[in-house]
């Protein structure tokens, strides 16, 4: 029997591996002498110089107060989320929300300087986002139509989704219109 959301799962991680990889704009909080991440070398950094790393190069600098972020490529704030979902509640059509991916908004939320208040807001704001664009998701793959115009505007994240769940659906009408066997079946 087949494990659920295998290949979806692997297309996960490759979105993660993308982004992870991306290039982030740090400044240098204090002076660092050259460090070894991985199999590569980084440094040595003076006080408030500004560099460009990749994301996973940079996390652990964030995160120990080395480095704070200055610049990545997915800047959105909860009000710009909310006007997001406003606008998706007004439009039938799922709207194209460009240099956006959910797990993107998540790093970027971890990585800001955020207060506990702004970051309740965004949560709140991105699982509203999720849930309006999830339902025209469902929709659109209730249609089983192949990547379409209507499906261009998906984010990395919701085409995954889309293409599982035109998946399963189109299988089980088939095999309630049709009488397919399941795998459970005699």
């Amino acid at each position: 029997m087949s494990t659920f959301f295998t290949d979806e799962d692997t297309e996960l991680k490759r979105l993660s591996f993308k982004l992870k990889n991306m290039i982030v704009k740090i400044k240098i909080l204090e002076d660092i002498p050259q460090l070894s991440l991985g199999k590569k070398n980084i440094g040595p950094f003076k006080k408030d110089d500004i560099i460009e790393l990749r994301l996973w190069q940079a996390i652990p600098l964030i995160e120990e107060g080395k480095a704070e972020l200055k610049e990545f490529p997915i800047n959105v704030s909860y009000t710009d989320i909310y006007k997001y979902v406003w606008k998706e509640t007004q439009i039938p059509e799922i709207q194209e929300l460009k240099n956006m991916s959910y797990m993107g908004l998540k790093h970027g939320e971890k990585l800001k300087k955020m207060t506990k208040e702004n970051i309740e807001k965004f949560k709140i704001a991105l699982r509203d986002l999720i849930t309006v664009r999830t339902g025209k998701i469902i929709k659109l793959s209730m249609q089983n139509s192949e990547l379409s115009t209507s499906t261009k505007s998906l984010l990395p994240e919701e085409k995954i989704l889309y293409k599982y769940l035109s998946k399963i659906l189109s299988t089980w009408k088939r095999r309630v219109l049709e009488g397919e066997k399941h795998e459970y079946e005699d």
